[in-house]
């Protein structure tokens, strides 16, 4: 096994270690998450995503269902690959990782939790990636985010 350490505050929120396995060991550049380094106090947001942790996985981070749409959704907010990979190169997160990183990462929970939030901040019509926890188990829509929250990203 090949373990990774990431210590890095991702946009103000993430500090995560990443293990990735596999048989192969090859070196990795730890620079590879583009860091913001604001910190911030937990808000609405974060416990909205923590609640939507709980409608998708109930909070298990090595899961693999196949979805209604006859594609794998990954990990602890069931993410499809596609939809992890585009977003993933939309904010410039992990932009020397190979596929097999990713394969690994779309288990890690904190970073699905980042990578949410990113999607949200942007537009909160992105809620409608988890409809299903949203719309019909009840979650309800994320919280108003406040520009002054914004404010530095």
């Amino acid at each position: 096994m090949n373990t990774l350490l990431i210590k890095s505050l991702v946009s103000g929120i993430l500090s995560a270690s990443v293990s990735i396995t596999g048989g192969v060991s090859t070196p990795v550049n730890t620079n590879q998450i583009a860091v913001d380094p604001i910190e911030r106090k937990a808000d609405k947001l974060d416990a909205w995503i923590d609640s939507l942790v709980a409608k998708e996985s109930e909070g298990k981070a090595h899961i693999k269902i196949l979805d209604h749409n006859d594609r794998y959704s990954y990990g602890c907010q069931q993410f499809q690959m596609e939809t992890f990979e585009s977003y993933i190169k939309r904010y410039n997160l992990l932009p020397y990782a190979e596929y097999s990183e990713l394969e690994n990462m779309i288990y890690d929970c904190d970073f699905q939790k980042l990578l949410t939030r990113k999607m949200i901040e942007e537009n909160p019509e992105n809620w409608r990636h988890w409809y299903t926890s949203v719309a019909k188990r009840g979650l309800g829509v994320p919280p108003a985010i406040k520009s002054n929250q914004l404010a530095g990203r």
